[in-house]
Parts: structure tokens; sequence; C-alpha cells
């Protein structure tokens, strides 16, 4: 445990609708600058798991697998010009046959699957990228020309062109004249 925090942690329990146990971890900061990578460390040292050199031959594979309890979502950046919205998610590593666009109404829904490239035997030392299905959804300013919406993809970046739809005008009859 980090000398400058206190952990907390609840009874496994089981989540409504679930049969599985979840643990909730409560950190408190006391005065320090909290590290959660200290909690990681202090596994390594009580485990007295080390990373060998890259020279030294292991017959033994440690794997540490640290995951996050949310889904993979990629970066996403929405511009709002005068005249549409762009919207640009960095996304590499995709096939275009593995996106999936959907508009409905103001709703943007950009959903797909990236695939994990496989590898014999492998030993991670650093995780970051994500991989799997993924999801975005956007609630968009004002309504778009449905006919007119365009996507790209182009190094990485998949690029969604909006444009605005101009707002229509209704003319309005006189009733009370005589004509």
């Amino acid at each position: 445990m980090c000398p400058a925090s206190t952990e907390a942690i609840g009874r496994a329990k089981f989540a409504p609708g679930s049969a599985r146990p979840y643990t909730k971890i409560i950190h408190v900061q006391l005065g320090h600058v909290f590290s959660p990578f200290y909690e990681v460390l202090d596994m390594q040292r009580k485990l007295k798991w080390h990373p060998a050199p890259a020279s030294q031959a292991v017959n033994e594979k440690w794997v540490m697998m640290i995951r996050s309890a949310r889904p993979f979502t990629p970066p996403t950046d929405v511009i709002e010009l005068p005249d549409r919205i762009l919207v640009l998610v960095e996304i590499a590593g995709m096939h275009t046959d593995h996106l999936n666009i959907t508009l409905n109404d103001r709703r943007l829904s950009i959903s797909g699957t990236r695939e994990k490239p496989r590898h014999p035997n492998p030993a991670y030392h650093q995780v970051e990228i994500g991989f799997g299905d993924f999801r975005v959804e956007l609630e968009l300013p004002w309504t778009v020309e449905r006919d007119e919406v365009s996507a790209t993809y182009e190094a990485g970046f998949l690029e969604v062109e909006l444009p605005r739809k101009a707002p229509r005008t209704v003319p309005v009859t006189d009733l009370s004249s005589g004509e």
C-alpha cells in the first residue's frame, strides 16, 4: 500500500443483474502525491518479480496485466465550421469494411472492431494500444444534409463531413384578404 494513501476494500458483492462479483476500491490521498503505479511496483516487489534483461534466457514467463474497466474508445475531435461539422477519429490499423457509421436525426454513431495482431508466444512489456470493439456516439448541434454526408479514411484518421442543412422558410398565406 502506498504510504501516501489509504485503501479501503469492500467485500465482494454481486452486481445487479450479474453473477460476477465485483470489488470496490477507494483511494484517499493523505497529503502526499498519490502514484497509481506505486501499487504495481509494490506488487512486483512482493512477488519478487523483476523484468529479466533481454540477454538472459527466461524459462518462466510472468505476465502482469492491468486492464482498464472502461471500453476502448478512440480519440475523437468534433470541429464546427460555419457550413459543416467535421468529426475526426484517430483509429489507425483499421479496414474500412470494419467501420460502421450511422446517422439517426442528429445522432451520429461510429463503431467498429480493430483486430489485435496475432504474435506467437508474446511477452508484453508495455500495453497502451486499444483493440477490439469500439463505439463513438455524438449528438450534433444542428441537423445536417443527410444525402451529402461523406466519410474518408486516410493515414489512420477517419474523417466524417456533415454539411449543415439550410434553414427552410415556410411561406405564410394571408387568409384574411378576400381575394
